[in-house]
């Protein structure tokens, strides 16, 4: 059984999970990424071959995500999604071995031996360099997310969020501002 990463039974949730990695990765040059996948059409995949079927695939999916490189969590968020959060890797590797990883999701139904179709994948992500509230790391996430099932799904969107220059360090705070 796979446990839901925003109330999971140790208490490891994705925002302490996120707020952790924050706070560790905070002034370093590598960056903190948060990836959401979304399975198109999942619902249409469980009524073609059944939820028992469909929860296989849910935990072969959840179970390979947690072996993605500088992954510190990664799990169920709820229905058919997930979420992935990436540390120390630079934004170009976040969004690589999210391709990496939605090419072997579309494969993971026939992997399994479900059914013989691969399922399309949708992927959101942003890496961040700097310090930034979780709320909007989750909205800048999420916002990628939508832009790729908009686009069509099956594809891979991606964002990056800058440290700030040494001058407008003294005007503002490195954050993202919750508007």
């Amino acid at each position: 059984m796979i446990h839901n990463l925003l109330d999971p039974p140790d208490g490891h949730t994705l925002a302490a999970v996120l707020q952790h990695e924050l706070e560790r990765a905070d002034g370093l040059e590598r960056g903190l990424s948060l990836a959401f996948i979304d399975i198109d059409g999942f619902r249409q995949f469980n009524l073609a071959h059944g939820r028992d079927r469909g929860n296989q695939v849910l935990e072969a999916i959840a179970s390979m995500l947690t072996r993605v490189r500088g992954c510190p969590a990664a799990g169920w968020i709820g229905g058919d999604a997930f979420a992935v959060v990436i540390a120390d890797v630079s934004a170009s590797e976040a969004a690589q071995a999210m391709g990496r990883a939605s090419a072997v999701i579309r494969d993971a139904a026939r992997i399994k031996g479900v059914c013989r179709e691969e399922i399309a994948v949708s992927v959101g992500g942003i890496t961040t360099y700097r310090r930034c509230t979780i709320r909007g790391l989750i909205r800048a996430a999420h916002d990628q997310l939508m832009t790729a099932k908009r686009a069509g799904g099956n594809r891979v969107e991606w964002t990056v969020h800058f440290p700030p220059t040494t001058a407008s360090l003294s005007s503002r705070p490195a954050i993202f501002h919750d508007d």
